[in-house]
């Protein structure tokens, strides 16, 4: 929320059914901030190889053993290109 407008900076992250969409949040932070620094990028490919211990449930019910899995990622591809 934006302080004293009474209106949120993000619109839609949330699908029909109250879910959060990684994807869409983060196409709305791309397009008001530019692209993500390329030292953001590369660290989010080394946690790809971090696993929760225990996994957690995302809210589809799914056991996930990675952030980006909980999230529906990745969203960046290997060479830190994003994937559409």
């Amino acid at each position: 929320m934006l302080e004293g407008t009474g209106t949120n900076l993000f619109s839609q992250i949330h699908s029909s059914d109250g879910r959060y969409m990684a994807q869409s949040h983060l196409a709305q932070m791309i397009s008001l901030l530019g692209l993500p620094p390329k030292e953001l990028v590369a660290h989010e490919l080394k946690m790809r190889k971090w696993n929760f211990a225990p996994a957690v449930e995302n809210d589809e019910g799914k056991l996930c053993h990675k952030a980006y899995q909980f999230y529906k990622g990745p969203f960046f591809d290997n060479e830190g290109t994003i994937r559409t």
